[in-house]
Formats: structure tokens, sequence, C-alpha cells
């Protein structure tokens, strides 16, 4: 009888333990998200024309110079965050009505 509440308060403890590892995932997670979200313009130009870039000389050059422009940045990153937005709202609506055909 005397092993019993000690096996629960190290149950509680493991609980507590994987709540808190549970909320840094998250938080790890939310700034991943974030950066990729900042980042999401110039991370896909990169990754659709890396050769192009490498390659190209003169326009290679230039189209450095233009991804690297903050303030075309900023304009891609507009674009891309409401782009972001819109997909992950279609996402959230499309698990929702699947969740709902499950029932």
């Amino acid at each position: 009888m005397a092993n019993k509440p000690k096996q629960v308060q190290l149950l509680d403890k493991e609980i507590n333990r994987l709540k808190r590892r549970a909320r840094q995932l998250e938080q790890q997670i939310d700034g991943r998200l974030d950066y990729f979200q900042d980042n999401l313009g110039s991370l896909a130009i990169k990754s659709v024309l890396p050769g192009f870039l490498a390659r190209s000389g003169i326009i290679g050059t230039l189209l450095n110079l233009v991804i690297g422009s903050r303030g075309i940045q900023k304009s891609t990153n507009k674009v891309s965050g409401f782009l972001f937005d819109k997909i992950l709202a279609a996402f959230h609506l499309v698990r929702k009505k699947l969740s709902r055909k499950s029932r």
C-alpha cells in the first residue's frame, strides 16, 4: 500500500515534465514558423532558382542583388505572408470539413 502513493507522485512528476517539454517544443515550432513566414519569399526564390542564380553571370548577380534588397524582401514577405495565411486558412477549412465527414 505504501508503494501506490509514491507511484502516483512519480507519475505526476513525469506528467508535469512532459507538459513542460511539450511547451518547449511548441515554442520551438512557433519560432521556426515565424522565421519561415518572415523569410518565405526569399526562401522560395532561392529554392526555385539556385542553379540559375549560381551560373547566370550578370543576370544572376542582379537577381541576387534584388533578392538581397530590403525593400523587395519586405514586399515579397508581405505577399508571401498573405499567401501563407490564405493557405493556412484553406488547410483549416479542409481539415474541419474532413473531421465532420468522419463523424
